[in-house]
């Protein structure tokens, strides 16, 4: 697929956010059948990195008293970008002093405008992330998948609306009103991001109890809290705690039963599908796949 980059600034900056580190779907979306579908999916992607490394990676690793002093502004940023969301849905932003990644917008505005897709999924997102900038733990399953809502529901279904969207003959891409992509691409969400939740757990375990997105009911159940569950999982091998074990079995165990559910919604979905894009859904759903069976001998599970 030829994308000229330097046709527009904007795209620039959303291919460098997007490819900050390597991610399934940006490799797929490089497959995706058409130019306009592409760069749809660099400022979709890039509006959503950038906001959540902005939370990741800017504040949370703050100590916390920096945190404390920079909440409310982060605050402000996540109320600016959610207007600005609105404005592009609407087709009608422009850019301003002090917005956030205003280049980044502007392609967002050409697209999303043009299209059915609403600000619904971008909201969700952001509303994940005002938990995390506030600090409010996980306690309970409903939270949980609530927070997942937004974390991992809310870009499958962009990527989704990508594959699955009709063009009509004034370029502009459209959907049955009954098609509901965020329930469609739910349980694809689900099973794609508790693979990846396990196989992260070390990683995030060494960071901010923040990053670490698991409920603390489930801890309590494997009768662990979080302070003793992050020094548990920190050591060289945590496959060998069968505390970390429970953990992490309970968790791919729901990736499995969501990636069951998965396979039944995408064997409808697919012959709605272009055949090019159908090759994308077939890839993307692939790397997964594979990932989840990485993790599974990484934990030594059976599920």
């Amino acid at each position: 697929m030829m994308v000229h980059l330097e046709r527009k600034p904007g795209l620039s900056r959303c291919r460098e956010v997007t490819t900050r580190a390597a991610n399934h779907l940006h490799r797929a979306a490089l497959s995706l059948e058409d130019s306009s579908r592409y760069e749809f999916f660099l400022a979709a992607y890039a509006a959503m990195r950038a906001l959540d490394d902005l939370v990741d990676e800017s504040f949370l690793k703050l100590d916390s008293k920096e945190r404390s002093g920079s909440r409310s502004e982060v605050l402000k940023t996540l109320q600016r970008w959610e207007n600005q969301v609105h404005q592009a849905a609407a087709g009608a932003y422009t850019p301003k002093k002090g917005d956030f990644e205003p280049l980044i917008f502007t392609v967002l505005d050409e697209h999303l405008s043009r299209s059915t897709l609403s600000a619904t999924p971008f909201l969700r997102l952001s509303q994940s992330l005002r938990r995390d900038v506030e600090e409010i733990r996980l306690q309970s399953w409903d939270q949980w998948y609530d927070y997942c809502e937004g974390a991992a529901v809310a870009p499958g279904s962009v990527f989704l609306y990508l594959l699955a969207a009709r063009e009509d003959s004034d370029g502009r891409l459209s959907l049955p009103a009954e098609f509901d992509v965020m329930d469609e691409a739910r349980d694809l969400a689900y099973f794609c991001y508790f693979t990846h939740i396990v196989r992260d757990l070390q990683e995030d375990a060494r960071q901010d109890p923040q990053l670490l997105t698991i409920p603390l009911e489930l801890l309590s159940q494997a009768g662990l809290d979080q302070k003793k569950f992050r020094r548990a999982v920190s050591q060289e091998d945590p496959q060998e705690d069968p505390e970390v074990q429970v953990v992490a079995q309970r968790i791919l165990d729901l990736a499995h039963v969501h990636g069951e559910k998965a396979d039944l919604r995408l064997a409808v979905l697919r012959p709605r599908l272009s055949k090019g894009n159908r090759a994308v859904l077939d890839q993307l759903y692939k790397l997964y796949r594979d990932a989840f069976a990485a993790v599974q001998v990484q934990w030594r599970i059976e599920t």
